[in-house]
């Protein structure tokens, strides 16, 4: 029972996360866009520069916090394995 329910909430983060990642890909690029063409020609190059420094920044920003909340996650199946352990305590008895 507790697989299926990991399971089960494993497959919609996935379906969440894909769409989030969609849906802010397609934002970043048309916010881009609209931002170096509001510059003259001759200073779209550097202003592209920075955004994709910024992005960069945003980036590592984003990998920094999946990584401790990686580190930081509970346990698969604790409450499985704890039972397991008092059961078999129970049967060395």
């Amino acid at each position: 029972m507790e697989f299926q329910e990991e399971k089960d909430n494993v497959i919609q983060l996935a379906m969440w996360v894909a769409a989030l990642l969609f849906f802010s890909i397609m934002a970043v690029i048309v916010f881009t866009a609209t931002i170096i063409l509001i510059f003259p020609e001759e200073l779209r190059v550097y202003v592209a520069g920075a955004l994709t420094v910024l992005y960069l920044l945003g980036a590592l920003w984003a990998f920094l916090g999946v990584r401790a909340r990686l580190k930081h996650r509970a346990i698969p199946f604790s409450a499985t394995v704890d039972e397991i352990k008092k059961d078999r305590e129970w049967l060395v008895r």
